[in-house]
């Protein structure tokens, strides 16, 4: 028991809640067996009530050595730990290690746990910092602890390292720990590298769409509008080509929205959705709506989106918000433009929209998740139309929709009909978001794809059964709509014009401090410093300037994610390093590449806020003739 409370106080300095659960819990029923190498091994009974040593009864040590040296790949500084057992085999983990590395230990049983902290010192691993624990939690609460370790300022490559024994007797818990972990790599990782590429579009294309955001109406007029009205949220998987005579027919029933990529095959079928969808920020996303004129639709944009979207469609137009920073700071003076939540796919966002409209119930068309018949999209698309322009004979369009499946990093799932099926990791992702909105929505949430992979826990229904049960009385979708618009009042534009100047004043206070930096990292490069422990004193206070403009440093990080990312790489290796004058040299380097990236990012941030704000005080006649005067001179400058 000495040893045991001596682990517990070592745990308590840095899990203090799993010291807690160990004091309450019980010891597993084990034998303690001797070895050869003079540690203790164990034996306990599995499931199936048979013996069941978790370690070598012979040599423990060179049995941990063994397993770490066929799992672990050098170099790696982030790992989880399938199973703890007596702990040999993350001891050895430990020491191979580089500094900078992260584990999470994962083990199923709090009772193996309690017995391993009885018979051994462990204290040692429990004092160290960047060892986290997830021991007797369900596998599925595992995945909030993974943000500790799969840190991105610092990954340099991941790996498993699995404890046999631990994983044969708990096999199902790690099999689906497993798939969790995986998926929460592929989703997450996916999702910052969309950031870092896309997000200048994302302030770049919002603050060109400025004068939409002033002209038309937030989305939140059309919140609750639609109680109880049936809503269908139509995607452009294969599946839609089956249902488009039903869509038409429920066009005065059901409030139809649809996303960017499915309103071509729609419009040409005939069909007149009630609402389209448009978030993507890429120029791709506007050949979907390019030349389609009046459709019937009215349009939702998040401002990110591309510019010729919004200012070339024909019909209303509302605006909503992803609640990105630019997005949130317009909202404290101009009020909530209506908050849709999306995730990878705008067809998540559609889903989301049906809710807040009040819809019920919610019903998927065309989202099928998956490539049935070996189908990428329903006919009709964009995409399909270039696909047929660049077809090269006697290659047929059903060739190429299998050839782009295949690039898809493409898996085997089960559809709605108990049939393989193939999807791939991206739209896998998607399906679980989906899963889990759809367990947390009121309404009844039905999937008429008739096709696909379908939702945990969500009927499936032919669209037919759907129009019959829920969609026979008409209603006035397209008036309602319409009777929303409004302008913004004056008072909220002038707030604008206001936030935009000041923003483009600060950022290029921002250029100067780069400024200033750079040329104290450049003379101390170029061996031109005479204290350099005093020029690099220097360069930190140019760095703390910058992160004093703290509304402003939120949008230009945004922006510069990738040279954010280096610099915060390279001053984790200098932690804990002495600041000779190597260390020095270094860190000046780091820090010269730094103020370059954040130069080129507030410089091409401050024109855009400029050009902004010269288009909202002159095209909206706010803010005075003094301040459009200044303000536009400097954008002629600056060009």
């Amino acid at each position: 028991m000495d040893i045991f409370k001596h682990n517990i106080q070592a745990l308590a300095g840095v899990d203090p809640h799993l010291a807690e659960r160990l004091l309450r819990s019980e010891t597993a029923a084990a034998e303690i067996i001797g070895t050869r190498a003079g540690v203790p091994s164990v034996r306990l009974k599995n499931a199936g009530g048979r013996p069941f040593t978790l370690h070598s009864t012979v040599d423990p040590l060179s049995e941990a050595e063994r397993i770490v040296d066929s799992q672990y790949q050098a170099g790696v500084n982030t790992c989880l730990v399938y199973g703890f057992g007596l702990g040999y085999h993350l001891e050895v983990l430990a020491r191979r290690l580089p500094p900078n590395a992260w584990v999470l230990v994962v083990e199923p049983q709090i009772t193996i746990f309690r017995l391993a902290l009885s018979v051994r010192d462990l204290s040692h691993l429990f004092r160290n910092p960047r060892i986290f624990w997830a021991v007797g939690e369900d596998a599925d609460q595992v995945p909030a602890h993974f943000g500790e370790v799969f840190r991105v300022i610092s990954l340099e490559g991941f790996s498993i390292i699995a404890h046999n024994p631990s994983v044969r007797l708990c096999g199902e818990y790690f099999d689906l720990l497993d798939k969790l972990c995986r998926r929460w790599i592929v989703a997450v990782g996916g999702n910052f590298l969309t950031n870092v590429q896309a997000v200048r579009n994302y302030l770049s294309n919002t603050l060109e769409n400025i004068i939409s955001v002033v002209e038309h109406p937030p989305v939140t007029k059309l919140f609750g509008r639609f109680h109880k009205v049936p809503g269908l949220v139509v995607a452009a998987g294969p599946s839609l080509d089956r249902n488009l005579d039903l869509l038409r027919v429920m066009e005065r029933s059901a409030v139809i929205i649809c996303v960017d990529t499915s309103l071509g095959p729609l419009y040409r079928a005939g069909v007149r959705p009630h609402l389209v969808l448009a978030g993507d920020a890429s120029e791709y996303n506007f050949k979907h709506l390019e030349g389609m004129g009046e459709t019937g639709a009215a349009l939702v944009a998040e401002p990110m989106t591309h510019p010729g979207i919004v200012s070339e469609f024909k019909g209303d137009k509302f605006i909503m918000s992803f609640n990105e920073a630019l997005m949130r700071r317009l909202s404290e003076f101009m009020g909530d433009f209506g908050v849709v939540k999306a995730w990878g796919s705008i067809s998540t966002g559609a889903f989301d929209l049906a809710r807040r409209l009040g819809c019920d119930p919610i019903v998927f068309v065309g989202q099928d998740l998956s490539f049935p018949g070996a189908r990428y999209y329903a006919h009709g698309t964009y995409q399909e139309q270039r696909w047929l322009r660049d077809l090269s004979h006697p290659a047929t369009l059903d060739e190429v929709h299998r050839g782009r499946m295949v690039n898809e990093n493409n898996q085997e799932a089960e559809d709605i009909f108990g049939r393989p099926v193939r999807t791939s990791k991206v739209l896998e992702a998607y399906r679980q978001y989906l899963d889990r909105e759809i367990s947390q929505t009121r309404a009844r949430v039905i999937n008429a794809s008739e096709g696909g992979v379908g939702f945990q826990g969500v009927e499936n229904m032919p669209l037919e059964e759907v129009l019959w049960r829920f969609a026979r009385k008409q209603r006035p979708i397209r008036k309602i709509i319409h009777s929303t618009r409004a302008r913004r009042p004056g008072k909220e534009i002038s707030h604008l014009f206001h936030f935009l100047k000041e923003t483009s004043d600060e950022l290029e206070k921002m250029c100067r401090h780069c400024n200033e930096g750079f040329e104290l990292a450049r003379s101390i490069h170029q061996q031109e410093s005479s204290d350099l422990k005093a020029d690099f004193d220097k360069i930190e206070k140019a760095y703390n300037k910058l992160y004093r403009q703290r509304e402003t440093l939120e949008f230009v990080e945004n922006a510069n994610q990738g040279g954010l990312l280096a610099f915060q790489r390279g001053t984790e290796k200098l932690k804990g390093r002495e600041l000779d004058r190597e260390a020095i040299l270094e860190a000046v380097k780091i820090y010269g590449a730094f103020f370059i990236s954040f130069y080129q990012t507030a410089l091409f941030l401050k024109k855009r806020f400029e050009r902004a704000a010269v288009a909202v005080g002159l095209e909206c006649h706010h803010g005075t003739e003094e301040d459009r005067r200044r303000v536009a001179g400097r954008v002629l400058q600056a060009s």
